[in-house]
């Protein structure tokens, strides 16, 4: 049985959005409607707003194809199985996820 802090920080999670863009991006790139999404995970009780992950749905859960994170000195860093980027405009590296994203959920 989860603890009251859990179910607080649960309660919490639940009236913000599951994913916010990054300053200077006014929205994330669409994905095709194939199950696949954007999120920004969560670590501990909140939400990693510096973070961004491309999801598919599966029976079982989802998995993460793609993930974006934002560095201290405001670059990116994409990511997807073994390919990775460091990308100074974000349009860009989230594109560059996106496509990612993509060509993994179509094999």
């Amino acid at each position: 049985m989860p603890s009251r802090h859990a179910h607080r920080a649960a309660l919490r999670r639940h009236a913000e959005p599951d994913v916010l863009p990054p300053t200077g991006l006014s929205d994330l790139p669409p994905l095709p409607d194939d199950g696949l999404g954007w999120r920004n995970p969560v670590r501990g009780d909140a939400y990693e707003r510096r973070e961004w992950a491309v999801y598919i749905d599966h029976p079982g859960g989802s998995i993460t194809l793609a993930r974006v994170r934002q560095q201290q000195d405001g670059g990116f860093e994409v990511s997807a199985g073994m390919a990775f980027a460091k990308v100074v405009d974000p349009q860009a590296a989230f594109e560059l996820a996106a496509g990612w994203a993509m060509a993994a959920a179509r094999r």
